[in-house]
């Protein structure tokens, strides 16, 4: 059965001199493993960088174990050739997370439309918001279902993760009232901020990722064992 569809590539990797495996988010289908054939390695690099978004030809065969990839198309990509270590290490970042959590997802067209407009979106910047990663995975957390509650006020001031919400607390400490604060206005503001204001400031940038990594291993899906945020604290942080 041949079809088509798009999807965004989460993981590849040579299986043999002319065989790469290819682990695909797609559109219509959700996760799947695909085959590709080549007869050379450098085309491979060129087409099958992980997070790019692209148009292809799959076909279904019986009893295989994987389905096979034909006419790829690049509509997204991060760019191999202009380095930015931000925007390198926010990519690379992002795509550890969403193999994790998108290694056997079902089909859903509405998280499919908003990775392809979110990273598109992203790809194309020149200087990216430093807090994309922030902006990027609380406005996931909706997508997926398991956003918590913004009821955030001056008496529910502080943010409990187990809980889901904003609570009451006698004795808040000041820098979780800060983390609070801000993890309110990620749940309310947009991915792509106008102002620069709006921006997170650095000092609470790995505090509140540390935040949201613990909300998604509680709500959502296990990323306590994540390898590439620490290059990312490291990079943003300056």
């Amino acid at each position: 059965m041949l079809y088509q569809t798009q999807g965004l590539i989460l993981h590849c990797f040579m299986h043999t001199d002319a065989k790469m495996i290819i682990k695909i988010y797609t559109k219509s289908f959700g996760t799947i493993s695909y085959l590709d054939f080549r007869s050379s390695k450098k085309k491979h690099t060129n087409l099958f960088l992980p997070m790019s978004l692209i148009e292809f030809t799959g076909e279904r065969k019986n009893k295989a174990n994987f389905d096979y990839i034909k006419d790829p198309k690049i509509l997204a990509t991060p760019d191999p050739i202009q380095f930015d270590i931000v925007k390198s290490s926010i990519s690379m970042f992002l795509n550890e997370a969403l193999y994790k959590l998108l290694f056997d997802a079902a089909e859903d067209g509405s998280l499919f439309d908003f990775l392809f407009s979110s990273l598109t979106r992203f790809f194309c910047q020149t200087m990216p918001a430093p807090d994309f990663h922030l902006r990027f995975l609380v406005a996931l957390m909706q997508e997926l279902g398991s956003s918590p509650k913004d009821n955030y006020s001056s008496e529910y001031a502080v943010f409990s993760v187990e809980k889901s919400c904003f609570e009451a607390h006698p004795l808040p400490n000041k820098e979780h009232q800060m983390l609070s604060l801000y993890m309110h206005r990620l749940l309310q503001h947009d991915l792509f901020p106008d102002s620069p204001q709006d921006i997170i400031p650095y000092p609470y940038r790995n505090p509140l990722l540390e935040l949201i990594l613990r909300y998604y291993s509680t709500h959502i899906a296990n990323l306590s064992q994540m390898k590439s945020h620490t290059i990312l604290k490291t990079v943003l942080h300056t």
